[in-house]
């Protein structure tokens, strides 16, 4: 019914509300088959030209030698029932609460199974340890350099965990001035609004997950690692004429993959882990 597709409208628009991790990152379609998804990888790269010295010379020479790497297909999903008498005579709309949950609780794990792919992850790091801002200065201006040296790329944005955007918007001037946190900060590296717990350093849109464990501080290009995924969850009901009840379920197929590394830097010496 045309009220149940509203429902489900909104159950897509719950789960990636409950991924702020993932959806920092590039999103794909999956292949229409397959158990898995291979994807290539720069082993070694010593591609590289020069100036010709005299005509006739010898070209400068160099090779790139990629390997595939696999990541599997994994399926999300979880089921609910509810009575019949529930559906069709409670007094408030529980059918929809029920998809509201399960849209939540289905955003809420993929989230945490790219976050467990993310930190599997070797990046290079930053240090930000003295948590003033001209070190968080020098930390996006590593990562900057960082990104663009090995991987030809820019940084996007900051993912941080709480405390460490609570560090970030909490930075004051010597004189007591807040340059991030303030309403109207005065020669200020960056800008933020606490109660929606977002901000901009530098220019790098700040990216805050509580998924995020403690202390977690990324600056990264959107590139760096890509969800292949079925554009779920997909849902499915089933009705038992015995006990009159209907069964709920949703689920999704979804994969990861590290395709750069090098276009994400650790920043460390933020938060509470500090």
């Amino acid at each position: 019914s045309r009220g149940l597709g509203d429902v489900y409208k909104r159950q897509l628009l719950l789960v990636d509300l409950g991924r702020p991790s993932l959806n920092s990152f590039r999103k794909a379609g999956l292949p229409e088959s397959g158990l898995n998804i291979d994807f290539p990888s720069v082993k070694t790269n010593t591609l590289d030209v020069a100036t010709q010295a005299a005509q006739g010379d010898t070209l400068t020479f160099g090779k790139l030698s990629l390997e595939t790497k696999t990541t599997p297909v994994k399926t999300i999903g979880g089921w609910t029932d509810v009575s019949r008498q529930t559906i069709e005579r409670s007094s408030v709309a529980y059918l929809s609460e029920v998809f509201r949950a399960m849209a939540m609780s289905y955003g809420k794990e993929t989230n945490a199974q790219f976050i467990s792919a993310l930190s599997a992850g070797t990046y290079a790091q930053a240090d930000a340890a003295a948590g003033t801002a001209k070190a968080i200065v020098d930390a996006v201006a590593d990562a900057s350099i960082s990104i663009y040296t090995t991987a030809g790329g820019r940084p996007q944005f900051i993912l941080a965990s709480p405390d460490v955007w609570k560090d970030l918007v909490g930075l004051f001037a010597v004189d007591g001035r807040p340059i991030i946190g303030g309403d109207n900060p005065v020669n200020n590296i960056g800008s933020s609004t606490i109660p929606t717990m977002s901000a901009n350093i530098l220019g790098l849109e700040v990216v805050v997950d509580p998924a995020l464990a403690a202390g977690t501080c990324y600056i990264a290009n959107s590139n760096a690692m890509t969800t292949w995924e079925n554009g779920g969850p997909t849902r499915l009901s089933d009705e038992d004429v015995t006990n009159l009840t209907t069964q709920f379920s949703v689920y999704g197929y979804i994969a990861f993959g590290l395709i750069y590394p090098e276009m994400i830097v650790s920043v460390t010496g933020l938060g509470t882990e500090a």
